[in-house]
């Protein structure tokens, strides 16, 4: 499996996740032509911020390394810098949809799309690893 495959599957995945996950959207579904649209967004979010994201995490990687904690490496970003990335995602997408994000509901909603994304990356290592093709922080 090569990058030109795998990188519009992922991307496939992410906006099939996305749209299930913009549907749940307390306290009403939107219509399906918003919920696409708005997936459409989260992606473009994604991958504006994930690029951030990804330079912020090597940056404190690369910190936690040269302090001889090679762990750090691998944990660091997915806990110290991509959740609350992807925090600040659906956090946005609530706002844009909703014009609002601080109520109890809508913050179990951002909540829950943070496992929504991470369960979308860990099928995507699932099927890099079916079909052995070396994947790193690609999937963030």
């Amino acid at each position: 499996m090569t990058l030109e495959f795998i990188m519009p599957l992922y991307g496939l995945l992410k906006f099939i996740f996305y749209s299930y996950w913009i549907s749940k959207i307390p306290p009403s579904r939107p219509s399906l032509k918003a919920i696409f649209l708005f997936a459409l967004i989260r992606l473009i979010l994604g991958i504006i911020l994930g690029i951030a994201a990804g330079y912020l995490g090597l940056l404190v990687s690369l910190g936690v390394v040269s302090s001889g904690n090679n762990w750090g490496f691998i944990f660091v970003p997915a806990y110290l810098v991509y959740i609350p990335i992807r925090y600040i995602e659906w956090g946005l997408m609530a706002l844009i949809i909703r014009k609002k994000i601080w109520n109890k509901e809508l913050q179990f909603w951002i909540l829950k799309g943070i496992a929504v994304s991470y369960l979308c990356d860990f099928i995507m290592h699932l099927i890099a690893i079916i079909f052995n093709f070396q994947v790193g922080r690609i999937f963030c």
